[in-house]
C-alpha cells in the first residue's frame, strides 16, 4: 500500500501568518491537515532544543500526542523523524485527495527542506506566506515575550541572536535570520517548478482575507467558492502583564494556581492583574531604523526575483514609519 503523504505543504515563514492560513485549510471540507501543525519532519535532524522552554513548545516524541484511539491530539508542533509516524498522521485523511501540514522551519532551513521535500513528495505543492521582516521579527520576540520564554529587551534579544543559535536553541529564537527570505524562497524556486510554488504576503492575507483564501484553495485544487470566516489566529499581544510574565516564569507558582484554584477563577484574576498591570510593547524608532538597515538589501534581491510581490513596500512602510509620515 502506498504511503499517505500531503500534497501540500506551507512552509513558512513562521509569524507571517501560517496558523491562521492551517486553520482556514482545516475548515475547508476538500482538505485535511495534519492535527500536528508543524511536524518539523524534513528538517527533524536540524532543529534543536536547548533554548528555554524549547522542549515544552515542540514535542519531541510522537506517542505523548497519540490519543487512545490512535489517532492524535491536535498539537501546535512536533518532531517528527521516522517516516511512518509522519505517515501516520495522514492516514486519517487517506480518502482526501489534498492533504497539508505546515512547518515554518522548512523555510528557514530551505536550503535542506526543499530537497528532501523533492526527493520524497516530488509532485508536492508548496506555499510560502512572507511578512516585512522587521515586523515579523518584532512579533516573534512578542510571542516568545508574552510566553515567558523571553526575558531580554528587543535590542538586547537582536544582539543575543548569533550566540543562541550557537548554543542550540530551536530557530524561533532566530529573530533576524527567519526575515532573511531571498536565499529561503530561491531555493524553492529551484528546486521545484514554478507551477509547484505559490507565494503570498502577510499583508494582503490582513487587507483581502476573503480573496488570498481564494488563491490558496485553487492553488492546491480545492474549491475556492466555499465560505470560511476569515479570522485571524495566533496574533502577538500588543501588551504583555508584569505579573504574567512573572508567573509563567516561576513554575511553582504555576503549578500551585493550577492546584488550587478553578479555572474560570484564574482567568477572572489573569484579567485583573493584565488590566492592572499590562504595559504596551513598542519597537524603538532606532532599533526600527537599524532593522530596515539590515534587511534592505535582501529585501530589493526578493524584489528582483519576485517583482508581482512589490515587496519593496515593505522599504517604503517602514521610511514612513522612521519620519514620522
Amino acid at each position: 500500500m502506498e504511503p499517505v503523504l500531503p500534497t501540500f505543504i506551507i512552509v513558512g515563514a513562521a509569524r507571517s501568518g501560517t496558523t491562521t492560513l492551517y486553520r482556514w485549510l482545516m475548515e475547508h471540507p476538500d482538505v485535511y491537515m495534519s492535527p500536528v501543525k508543524e511536524t518539523n519532519y524534513f528538517t527533524s535532524d536540524l532543529v534543536s532544543l536547548n533554548g528555554p522552554g524549547d522542549k515544552q513548545a515542540i514535542v519531541s516524541e510522537l506517542p505523548r500526542i497519540r490519543t487512545g484511539n490512535g489517532g492524535f491530539k491536535e498539537t501546535h508542533a512536533a518532531i517528527i523523524s521516522a517516516l511512518v509516524d509522519y505517515c501516520a498522521l495522514f492516514r486519517a485523511g487517506r480518502s482526501y485527495n489534498i492533504r497539508g501540514e505546515c512547518s515554518p522551519s522548512y523555510l528557514y532551513y530551505a536550503r535542506y527542506a526543499a530537497e528532501r521535500i523533492k526527493q520524497r513528495i516530488p509532485k508536492c505543492k508548496i506555499i510560502i506566506f512572507l511578512r516585512d521582516p522587521i515586523e515579523r521579527a518584532f512579533s516573534n520576540y512578542k510571542a516568545l515575550l508574552a510566553s515567558g520564554r523571553e526575558h531580554l529587551s528587543f535590542e538586547e534579544a537582536l544582539a543575543s541572536t548569533k550566540q543562541r543559535m550557537r548554543k542550540g536553541w530551536e530557530h524561533f529564537w532566530d529573530y533576524l535570520g527567519l526575515g532573511l527570505y531571498y536565499e529561503q524562497v530561491k531555493y524553492y524556486l529551484e528546486t521545484f517548478s514554478e507551477k509547484q510554488v505559490g507565494i503570498w504576503l502577510y499583508e494582503d492575507m490582513v487587507s483581502a482575507p476573503s480573496l488570498v483564501m481564494q488563491q490558496v484553495f485553487r492553488f492546491i485544487g480545492a474549491r475556492d467558492n466555499v465560505y470560511i470566516e476569515p479570522r485571524a489566529y495566533n496574533v502577538s499581544p500588543s501588551k504583555v502583564s508584569s505579573v504574567r510574565l512573572w508567573v509563567r516564569r516561576h513554575k511553582l507558582a504555576t503549578h500551585t494556581a493550577k492546584y488550587f484554584m478553578p479555572k474560570l477563577v484564574r482567568r477572572h484574576i489573569s484579567e485583573i492583574l493584565d488590566s492592572w498591570f499590562s504595559k504596551e510593547i513598542t519597537l524603538q524608532q532606532e532599533t526600527r531604523k537599524w532593522l530596515l538597515d539590515f534587511y534592505k538589501d535582501d529585501i530589493l534581491k526578493l524584489h528582483a526575483l519576485l517583482p508581482r510581490l512589490r515587496v519593496t513596500r515593505w522599504i517604503e512602510i517602514q521610511e514612513r514609519r522612521i519620519h514620522g509620515n
